[in-house]
């Protein structure tokens, strides 16, 4: 994978077992695509660089959904002791790669737009902040963007903690959407039907 050396990577988790889904969610339809197929198209989009994808759960299927397309697959067996896991297993594949900031996505929110991580990218270009995150109504959501001065504590989180725990210690900068859409859950075979709705689609 060429890296452009003046954007941040991207570590997108889907390692995640979707057991209330019954199906990987990774691989639900979206416009045609399916949701990690997606999610890495706007990354990519975005000239984000590497692309990191961590699989876990159903790390078969995914693998050879994405396969072909430009990223950088990390497997983590470990998938079931939490988020945190994932995160980290990124985070040391990125470090080994590059010294750089990255971008913190989740598989099932192929909503996501390429303004968006853009926008954090730039961001994250003016700002001292150590963190730039995505605010729906003033909640924090991914898309995040750390900088390298987080890894140290990425490394250290336990269980199902995640990126959103560095936020309490860390400086942050938040980038308020006024889509509501961003924070739409997709855990149930509902949730994916409501997301869908909101984009007309059903």
């Amino acid at each position: 994978m060429e890296q452009n050396k003046n954007k941040p990577a991207a570590i997108i988790l889907a390692a995640g077992g979707s057991s209330r889904l019954g199906q990987p969610k990774q691989l639900l339809d979206w416009f045609g695509k399916t949701f990690i197929s997606k999610v890495i198209e706007t990354t990519i989009g975005a000239g984000l660089s590497p692309v990191i994808v961590v699989t876990g759960a159903d790390h078969g299927l995914i693998e050879k959904e994405i396969e072909k397309l430009d990223v950088v697959i990390v497997r983590n067996a470990n998938w079931e002791k939490g988020q945190s896991t994932s995160l980290i297993a990124g985070v040391k594949k990125l470090v080994s790669m590059a010294d750089k900031p990255f971008i913190f996505l989740l598989s099932d929110q192929p909503q996501v737009t390429v303004n968006l991580l853009v926008d954090l990218a730039r961001e994250a270009e003016k700002t001292d902040s150590d963190i730039v995150t995505t605010t729906v109504d003033g909640q924090i959501t991914p898309p995040i963007l750390f900088k390298t001065n987080c890894v140290e504590d990425i490394l250290n989180l336990k269980g199902d903690q995640g990126g959103r725990n560095l936020i309490t210690t860390h400086s942050t900068t938040k980038i308020e959407s006024d889509d509501k859409r961003i924070i739409m859950d997709c855990d149930t075979i509902n949730d994916y039907y409501n997301l869908l709705r909101s984009y007309n689609c059903v």
